[in-house]
């Protein structure tokens, strides 16, 4: 399992790896593969494990996304990082291939209101605060290429981080993430994958220590989905 981990960038007390689309971040009740373990294995074969160490994921993706995760090594870190991720001082970027052909310059920012369903396992979106289970969710996306005539490739920002967010927004805007099956799109593949990536993580630390900048090649990334 350890030879399949892309390690992005690491050091004593973090690390960033590319997390493959259809694992999950942490385990779960159903024994999936989980990229925690895959990290722990990483960390013991390259003789990185210690009694200190710990491995706390600081950001996560649903299973059929991919991309980047940050994860702390150190209770210490995991606290710090934490702390900068509610204090919006850690920077994500996602890219998503939804439906629709977009104008080439679109730049829009949204605010809706989530609420988790935890019976279907998914987030219903409304314009307004509907009651007090409903959360504020601020999207904001950019359009950065077309893809053939039914496809845009778009990066998006959030400033909040709900449950299934980027997901449940672009299918409440009418514009369903590839393969998302759950929020409305068409059954385009039957992997755990659907057209949503993290791929680019940024946070300053203190002045002494390395700062976190790491962003994905994305040069084929339409392509891997589009072949399906």
């Amino acid at each position: 399992m350890e030879n399949s981990l892309e390690v992005l960038a690491e050091e004593r007390h973090w690390i960033v790896v590319n997390k493959p689309h259809g694992l999950q971040t942490e385990p779960d009740k159903n024994s999936h593969s989980n990229l925690l373990e895959m990290v722990e294995q990483y960390l013991k074969t390259h003789n990185k494990w210690n009694q200190n160490a710990r491995i706390i994921p600081v950001t996560r993706l649903d299973r059929p996304v991919g991309g980047l995760v940050l994860i702390a090594l150190r209770k210490t870190m995991a606290a710090r990082l934490q702390n900068l991720l509610e204090t919006h001082q850690i920077k994500k970027t996602y890219r998503a291939l939804v439906s629709g052909s977009l104008p080439a310059d679109q730049d829009l920012k949204f605010k809706h209101y989530l609420k988790k369903d935890s019976v279907k396992f998914k987030s219903i979106i409304s314009n307004r605060k509907v009651d007090k289970f409903y959360k504020q969710a601020d999207l904001q996306y950019k359009v950065k290429a077309r893809v053939l005539d039914e496809w845009t490739e778009i990066e998006v920002n959030i400033g909040t981080g709900r449950y299934h967010q980027i997901r449940a927004q672009m299918a409440f805007l009418g514009l369903p993430i590839w393969n998302d099956v759950l929020y409305g799109s068409k059954c385009y593949s039957e992997t755990v994958k659907i057209g949503l990536v993290c791929d680019s993580i940024e946070v300053n630390l203190s002045p002494s220590e390395t700062a976190i900048n790491v962003r994905l090649d994305q040069i084929n990334w339409i392509k891997d989905y589009l072949k399906q």
